[in-house]
């Protein structure tokens, strides 16, 4: 009797299966995840069985975004080409899909659900909170990483002196000052919270601590001995735990005042002696291509195509690495000032803070986007400035770091760009979004 209870039952399965399969093809199960080599997302649909290419026009995705679109037997890859909303549910509809081994078409409708924004930030213990010399001793900042639609917090790392912070795919590598004044580098694992130190070329003081990719960081260091404490750019390569110095013409260690990395470690921007601008291949094989001259570099878009910069009489623009083209930054209204830019990621455009007076003669400082049209989506009132603005990665939020000179406290505003209103305050700065 269980013998033919088995027959039947595998019956029964095999002819709904078969029942299925002449029905056409349908989604089965639908995988959402990040591209490490691009940053973006891929959507992957898998069917009950292999369908005919579907071409990206067949496609249709509300919110609207950007995206390829392949097919390979029953997956169909979904590669957008920037980050998608945060927190926000996404609808898929496929017109007609084609089996490829019967002639049955169906449609298809799909929704998914993209999770909330994550960044990282330094917080700084206030000192002017502790009442005796005991509790200052016992002060520390702390490396903090928020879930923004929970404000859930969690301390990654703390220490008595976080200068700043660089992240490293699944690592974080932190820069502190011990008591002698002399920097550390530390990597701490944000899996199992292990922590261990990264050795420097020999004492001194890094600055400007920066990610390259998921296994590099580069840094500006000036040698403790050195009475003309010229900065040199260390690459750290952290997995193969070794650095090297970037290199000048002369095959000397080359001066470097500011600098930034473009196309995920491939490159990397330098600002050197004469404000001079020099695209530096990190590994040598290249040589040095300059870029100009500016007296400040700036924010890098997502892709890696375009670097803000500063130029004295100029004022900001913004540079595109491949074709060398120049597109001023401007805000051409009455005697405002642009006094800091950022760069949009999903759009052409920029987050800009502006300075003005208005006819009362009071110092105005606005934060101003320019797409999809110029608004301001917050004001900075007196005694704050600010500081640092850095934009998410799929412009949905702006974070606006402002210092105040009342009592010398920073704090980060966390902007919806749709809306403008304060989605958040952050105790603290350097915003790394995830």
């Amino acid at each position: 009797r269980f013998l033919f209870a088995m027959i039947g039952l595998l019956i029964i399965l095999s002819t709904l299966i078969a029942l299925s399969y002449l029905q056409g093809p349908r989604v089965r199960h639908t995988v959402l995840a990040d591209d490490p080599n691009t940053g973006y997302q891929t959507l992957q649909l898998e069917f009950n069985q292999p369908v005919k290419p579907i071409e990206p026009h067949a496609i249709q995705i509300t919110p609207q975004a950007d995206f390829t679109a392949t097919t390979n037997t029953a997956t169909v890859t979904i590669q957008f080409r920037h980050r998608l909303l945060s927190n926000t549910q996404y609808r898929l509809a496929i017109a007609q899909i084609a089996s490829a081994s019967t002639q049955q078409t169906t449609a298809a409708s799909h929704h998914f659900d993209t999770p909330p924004a994550q960044l990282y930030y330094l917080k700084h213990r206030d000192l002017t909170e502790t009442k005796t010399e005991f509790y200052a001793t016992q002060a520390t900042d702390a490396i903090v990483q928020m879930n923004l639609a929970t404000k859930h917090e969690k301390t990654l790392y703390q220490a008595a002196q976080i200068v700043e912070y660089a992240v490293v795919g699944s690592r974080i590598v932190v820069h502190t000052m011990n008591d002698a004044k002399i920097s550390e580098l530390h990597q701490v694992d944000t899996k199992n919270g292990t922590v261990s130190p990264l050795p420097l070329p020999g004492k001194g003081t890094v600055s400007r601590l920066r990610a390259m990719d998921d296994g590099t960081v580069g840094y500006l260091f000036a040698k403790a001995e050195s009475k003309e404490k010229t900065t040199n750019l260390i690459v750290h390569d952290i997995a193969a735990q070794r650095h090297h110095t970037i290199l000048g013409l002369n095959a000397q260690p080359l001066p470097v005042y500011d600098w930034r990395p473009v196309s995920r470690g491939a490159a990397v921007v330098v600002r050197t002696r004469g404000d001079d601008v020099l695209l530096v291949d990190p590994t040598g094989k290249h040589a040095m291509q300059p870029l100009g001259q500016a007296a400040a570099l700036g924010d890098v878009s997502y892709n890696g195509k375009n670097i803000i910069m500063m130029k004295t009489g100029e004022g900001y623009f913004a540079l595109n690495l491949e074709n060398s083209k120049k597109s001023p930054i401007t805000h051409q209204q009455g005697n405002d000032v642009i006094s800091l830019a950022a760069s949009l990621h999903t759009h052409s455009g920029y987050a800009m803070e502006v300075t003005s007076v208005n006819q009362q003669h009071i110092l105005q400082r606005q934060t101003i986007l320019t797409y999809p049209a110029k608004r301001v989506i917050h004001q900075t009132p007196p005694p704050a400035y600010t500081t640092n603005i850095t934009v998410s990665p799929n412009d949905q939020y702006t974070a606006i770091e402002q210092k105040s000179t009342a009592d010398s406290s920073t704090k980060t505003h966390i902007i919806d760009n749709k809306t403008g209103h304060i989605v958040h305050t952050l105790d603290g700065k350097a915003v790394v979004w995830l």
